[in-house]
C-alpha cells in the first residue's frame, strides 16, 4: 500500500521548523509487534506507546524496548506520559531512543520548561503537550503551551480520563487552528467516518487515532486502520 506520509510537515516538526502541511497520521495505543509492523506496511508516519499506569493500554518499557526492536524503518516513535514522576520521560526517552515525549496529563508550562532542560541535547526529542477541549477553544492554554512545547495536541475533554476514551467533541471549536501554531496534532474519538472532515475543518499537521481503529483496547483491527488512512489521505488532498 503506497505510503501516506504527508512530507515535510512532521520532517520540519522534528527539526525544530513548524509549517503547514498536510495531515500526517499518528496511531496510538500500539502494545503489539504485530501493530507495529501494520502500521509500517499501511505507511503511516508515527506510533504512540502508552507508558501511563493507569491506561488500558499500557506497555512497560521491557516491553516497550522489545516491541521496538521491530521498529520498522522511518515510523517515528512518540512515548506518551501521565502526570510522571519527575525524569520519567527522560530516562524513557533517553533508554528507548523515543522521537517524541508526550505529555497528557495536568502538567504545568514549568513542568514543560524542565523538561525541555533535562532531555539529551546530543539529539532532539520534541515535547507535545496535550490540551484538553470542551466547549470552547482554549485559546490561552495553548498559547502558553505554544511557547514551551514543540507541538499541541488537542484532545476531547469530555468525560474522564486522559485520552483513549474515544469520546468525539466538536471539532469546529479548533477551525483552523492548523494555522495558529507551529505543529497541531488533532485526536479525540477520531475514526474513518469523521477524520475527513475534521482534517477540512481544523487543518492539523497530524491525525492522532486510538480506538477508532480497534477491535478491543490495544488491538488494532486492519480493516479499521485501512478505512481510517484511505479516509485522511483522501482529505488530505
Amino acid at each position: 500500500m503506497r505510503s501516506v506520509r504527508a512530507g515535510p510537515a512532521i520532517d520540519r516538526f522534528l527539526k525544530g521548523i513548524g509549517e503547514i502541511g498536510v495531515a500526517d497520521i499518528k496511531i496510538c495505543g500500539i502494545t503489539r509487534s504485530e501493530d507495529l509492523r501494520l502500521c509500517g506496511e499501511m505507511g503511516v508516519r508515527a506510533v504512540g506507546i502508552n507508558f501511563w499506569p493507569g491506561s488500558k493500554r499500557f506497555v512497560s518499557p521491557e516491553r516497550a524496548s522489545e516491541l521496538l526492536k521491530e521498529k520498522p524503518v522511518g515510523l517515528e516513535i512518540f512515548g506518551i506520559f501521565v502526570n510522571a514522576a519527575a525524569g520519567e520521560a527522560v530516562k524513557y526517552a533517553m533508554e528507548l531512543g523515543l522521537d517524541v515525549v508526550q505529555m497528557h496529563g495536568d502538567e504545568t508550562p514549568d513542568d514543560i520548561r524542565w523538561l525541555r532542560r533535562a532531555l539529551p541535547h546530543d539529539r532532539r526529542v520534541r515535547i507535545v503537550k496535550a490540551i484538553r477541549v470542551r466547549d470552547a477553544f482554549p485559546a490561552g492554554e495553548a498559547a502558553d503551551f505554544a511557547a514551551v512545547a514543540d507541538g499541541l495536541l488537542f484532545d476531547s475533554g469530555i468525560g474522564t480520563g486522559y485520552g483513549g476514551t474515544g469520546v468525539e467533541f466538536d471539532y469546529g471549536i479548533l477551525a483552523g487552528a492548523g494555522a495558529r501554531f507551529p505543529f497541531v496534532i488533532l485526536s479525540g474519538g477520531l475514526d474513518a467516518d469523521n477524520v475527513g472532515d475534521a482534517i477540512r475543518s481544523v487543518g492539523p499537521h497530524m491525525v492522532d487515532v486510538c480506538s477508532g481503529v480497534e477491535s478491543a483496547p490495544g488491538i488494532k483491527d486492519r480493516k479499521k486502520l485501512e478505512s481510517f488512512v484511505k479516509a485522511a489521505r483522501q482529505a488530505s488532498i
